[in-house]
């Protein structure tokens, strides 16, 4: 009988002890699977406007490099930036596209963050490319 039960008691454990490892490694996987997706979106596109470095290469062809786009007319970085020196500033002190933007923020209207253009595309004159861009 004794032994009976220690067996028992063994493969229970062991297999309890396989189920618990077996859900922290698949929570692990898909934590890191997520990770890795939102790593590529962020490396393939831009976080203010949205456009694919494929999609930016095709519209210009001119030397300018999606990676530049990123870093100097996008970059987020600024966004951040820009907002946190809107929410310190006196709002008598504000010009009128600080107080639409602070106004913009507080109702929580985004549209005045680019989406689907930038000023290298606009600067290029090609309206019909960054209109179509911005409808997909």
């Amino acid at each position: 009988r004794v032994m009976y039960s220690l067996t028992f008691f063994a493969w229970v454990g062991v297999v309890l002890f396989n189920v618990i490892t077996g859900l922290i490694v698949d929570s692990f996987t898909a934590l890191r699977h997520e990770s890795e997706e939102r790593a590529d979106i962020l490396k393939e596109e831009c976080f203010v406007c949205g456009l694919k470095e494929q999609t930016y290469d095709e519209l210009i062809d001119q030397g300018a490099s999606f990676a530049k786009h990123r870093m100097t007319e996008h970059d987020w970085w600024s966004y951040v930036l820009y907002l946190a020196y809107l929410r310190d500033k006196e709002p008598t002190l504000m010009d009128g596209l600080e107080s639409y933007v602070l106004g913009r923020l507080k109702v929580s209207d985004f549209d005045w963050v680019p989406r689907g253009t930038c000023h290298s595309i606009e600067q290029l004159s090609l309206p019909a490319a960054a209109t179509a861009v911005a409808a997909k």
